[in-house]
């Protein structure tokens, strides 16, 4: 997983404004982060509310947008296009994508998608990116509203961690706790 967030974890304004949120050194490492990547997912909202590319700088992963809303002409239209599906269970998705042979996916959310792979626990490796903004109010990178104790908890222990040109990155795994 990827996010982009403000130091008080938001990933848009109250009235959805989103670009940008890191710096222009920030976004280019996030280009050449995915080109890691088999594939690329993010949600109906983030691709009608942002309209990215989702691009590496080098090589492009297989591109995804889920979720069951139509969509207009964006940007993922270009030459290697890009495919939607529709559905919102994730394991039907994860199972589409071990058929099709990919060893690594990055979901680059939304809160909503993001909110839901880290609730369904299929969440390995998350790719923080911070800005040293805050928004005040606006959409959460993440909203899980059913945790409201510390037993609900999700445990990532940081392995890396730069600054990029006064932006925060840093590169979390998935930690068992017993």
């Amino acid at each position: 997983m990827k996010i982009a967030q403000t130091l008080d974890g938001k990933i848009a304004a109250s009235d959805g404004q989103s670009k940008w949120i890191t710096n222009e050194s920030s976004r280019t490492h996030a280009k050449q982060l995915r080109q890691g990547f088999d594939a690329i997912c993010i949600g109906t909202a983030t691709a009608l509310a942002d309209n990215p590319t989702l691009r590496g700088t080098a090589r492009n992963p297989k591109r995804f947008v889920i979720g069951n809303r139509e969509l207009p002409t964006l940007a993922l239209n270009d030459d290697e296009g890009f495919e939607q599906l529709k559905t919102h269970d994730l394991e039907a998705v994860i199972a589409l994508f071990k058929t099709r042979g990919f060893n690594s996916v990055l979901l680059e959310g939304g809160s909503t998608l993001v909110s839901a792979a880290l609730r369904a626990k299929i969440v390995d490796e998350i790719h923080l990116y911070q800005a040293g903004t805050i928004m005040g109010s606006g959409k959460p990178a993440v909203d899980i509203p059913e945790f409201t104790n510390f037993s609900q908890q999700l445990h990532y222990e940081i392995t890396a961690l730069s600054i990029i040109e006064g932006d925060i990155f840093a590169i979390y795994f998935k930690k068992d706790v017993d």
